[in-house]
């Protein structure tokens, strides 16, 4: 498991992601509908990268994200707690990293799997 403190350890897991996949940045981009450049930002650590796309580029690798350790919501509201990537189509082989929120959000933490 890997703590990602920072916009550089996520770039870094995300283009280790992208790695084991066999996929060019270009080929990311093109998947996730981002610009080649977005990437490069991306896995550079670049702190101010848009959220949305930051999400399409976990989705084209195959990776979903999850909130939890956070106050608890309304049932309808539905969103638990931990930071969860994890590849969607082999749960056996998932490689799994935990996230961890900012001090002021000490009891929050999260966690994501790539393959």
């Amino acid at each position: 498991m890997t703590s990602i403190r920072s916009p550089l350890q996520l770039g870094d897991a995300l283009r280790a992601a992208r790695k084991q996949l066999g996929l060019t940045q270009p080929q990311l981009a093109l998947a996730a509908g981002v610009g080649v450049r977005f990437i490069v930002d991306l896995e550079a650590g670049k702190p101010t990268v848009r959220l949305e796309n930051v999400l399409r580029v976990i989705d084209a690798l195959g990776g979903e994200l999850q909130l939890g350790g956070l106050p608890a919501v309304e049932a309808d509201q539905a969103i638990e707690g931990s930071f969860s990537l994890r590849r969607k189509t082999d749960a056996a082989s998932f490689s799994t990293c935990t996230l961890t929120s900012p001090p002021c959000l000490s009891n929050a933490s999260a966690a994501f799997a790539l393959p």
